[in-house]
């Protein structure tokens, strides 16, 4: 099991042995936002904008420097995984954080896929 804690204000430290997995896996899931955010028109969504720079810069603290559209396909991406357009929870740079590393731990078996699990239409 991998441990969590608060090193200092706002920052996450996982075991160094999950460490490679973790980054394998969020590095994966920027690709598939990445190629999900070329394939969406227009710009990120006003009511959006502020979590998507949130999770934008969250990331980066993660190692993954994106593009606010890019950020905002990772929500989109975690908050379809449990069948919602877009999930509250990315109100702070710490909160994003915190559910991007939630996330991301707990990748499914196989890793990330573009589509996550849900009905379509949920973004």
């Amino acid at each position: 099991m991998v441990k969590m804690t608060a090193c200092s204000k706002d920052s996450i430290v996982t075991s160094k042995n999950s460490q490679p997995a973790f980054d394998s896996n969020l590095a994966r899931l920027a690709r598939i936002c990445t190629e999900l955010a070329g394939a969406r028109p227009g710009p990120v969504d006003a009511d959006e904008r502020h979590a998507a720079l949130n999770v934008q810069i969250a990331l980066a603290e993660l190692g993954q420097d994106v593009s606010l559209e890019v950020a905002a396909e990772v929500w989109r991406h975690r908050s379809n995984s449990v069948l919602a357009g877009w999930l509250s929870g990315a109100e702070t740079i710490a909160s994003a954080k915190e559910a991007l590393f939630s996330y991301v731990q707990h990748a499914p078996l196989g890793g990330f896929v573009p589509e996550p699990p849900g009905p379509a239409g949920y973004d």
